[in-house]
Order: C-alpha cells, then structure tokens, then sequence
C-alpha cells in the first residue's frame, strides 16, 4: 500500500471511529428520550448506523483494492463519505435541539 493510501485509510479510519462514539451517543440520548421522540430518534439511529457500516464496507473495498482499481472506488467512496457527513450533521441538529 503506498504511502497516500495508508494515509487516507487512516483518515477514514479515524472519522469511522468518531461516528461510531457519536452513534452511541445520540443512541444514549434517543433511549432517554420522550415517548414521541425515543421512537423517531431511534430511527434516526438506525440509519446513521446503516449508513456507518455502508462505508465502513467501502473502507475496506478500497483498503482491498489494486492501484489500478483503487482511484476509481476512491471517487465512489468520497461520495459516499459526503452523503453521511450530512446526514450525521442532521443528526447532530435534531439530538442537540
């Protein structure tokens, strides 16, 4: 792997791992919720984990890949990784309010 790969992995690495603390988080916060909020919080929840582990696949897709391969599912994955910074920026919104 060279040297610009291993260093985006780890970059993705990292940001998986602090979407997984905010996910136990909001799901702390969603179980201690109000009854008409605990059931649409939870949901939330759920998505945003969906959504994790989609490009936690993407992550390993990529680590997995040839140098051939390897740009073209890097682009695939950029979009991916923009997609769930909203939606874990929405996230964010709804569990602060």
């Amino acid at each position: 792997m060279t040297e610009k790969r291993k260093s985006y992995s780890e970059t993705l690495e990292k940001q998986l791992s602090e979407w997984s603390a905010e996910i136990k988080q909001f799901r702390t916060k969603a179980e201690g919720a109000k009854a008409e909020l605990k059931v649409e919080q939870g949901k939330l929840v759920d998505s945003l984990q969906v959504k994790h582990d989609e490009v936690q696949g993407k992550l390993k897709e990529l680590n997995a890949a040839t140098n051939e391969t390897w740009e073209s599912l890097k682009t695939s994955a950029e979009a991916s990784w923009q997609d769930v910074k909203k939606i874990f920026a929405n996230a964010a919104t709804k569990f602060s309010n």
